[in-house]
């Protein structure tokens, strides 16, 4: 009867060690998740905010006769 009670202890503890990990690495690949949009976000408007200032950089060969 003990075996049993044994058994079924680390049985039930393997149970809830593996809930508790697939609630964290859940967590986890969400966090990344967002963290890969910020990121991407913050990097598009960077690009934007550079192409939006309007001002055209050009190479005048007159300038340098």
């Amino acid at each position: 009867m003990s075996l049993f009670v044994r058994v079924t202890a680390v049985v039930a503890v393997a149970i809830v060690a593996l809930i508790v990990l697939a609630f964290v690495v859940k967590i986890v690949l969400i966090a990344a998740v967002l963290a890969a949009l910020i990121v991407g976000g913050v990097a598009i408007a960077n690009l934007m905010r550079r192409r939006r200032t309007g001002a055209v950089v050009t190479y005048d060969a007159r300038r340098y006769r």
